[in-house]
């Protein structure tokens, strides 16, 4: 897999189209993504990988472990955020650990126009 910098790295980061490519062709051939062909299939794939005490479709390492030890174990809740946009349906997934309060939020988006989903992870600075 290689990176590259776009024309454009001063101001965002940018990668090259080859790297997704290269994502995407390794998610298909280790067989870590199916491919939803309609909206209900998405919503049923979004409610089987992020249930409670499964392994959601993203890992991370934390004090040299892979989330994948430790994630299922994490206190876990979930809500519905108001629509941002017409066509989506939004919720929120919050993972804390009680133990340290390192908390991960996954901002999930299912459209109903399209058979896709797309999440995003955001580790909160926590501030005592």
């Amino acid at each position: 897999m290689k990176l590259r910098k776009s024309k454009y790295h001063e101001k965002s980061c940018f990668f090259s189209i080859e790297f997704f490519v290269d994502l995407l062709q390794y998610c298909y051939t280790s067989k870590l993504v199916s491919t939803p062909t309609n909206v209900g299939d998405v919503q049923k794939w979004v409610k089987e990988n992020f249930a409670k005490g499964k392994i959601p479709p993203f890992s991370f390492v934390y004090d040299g472990k892979s989330s994948d030890s430790f994630l299922k174990s994490w206190h876990k809740s979930e809500k519905l955020i108001a629509k941002e946009e017409p066509g989506s349906e939004e919720t929120l997934i919050t993972y804390k650990d009680k133990k340290t309060g390192l908390m991960v939020k996954c901002h999930i988006t299912v459209f109903s126009d399209f058979p896709a989903v797309e999440w995003c992870l955001i580790f909160p600075i926590l501030r005592g």
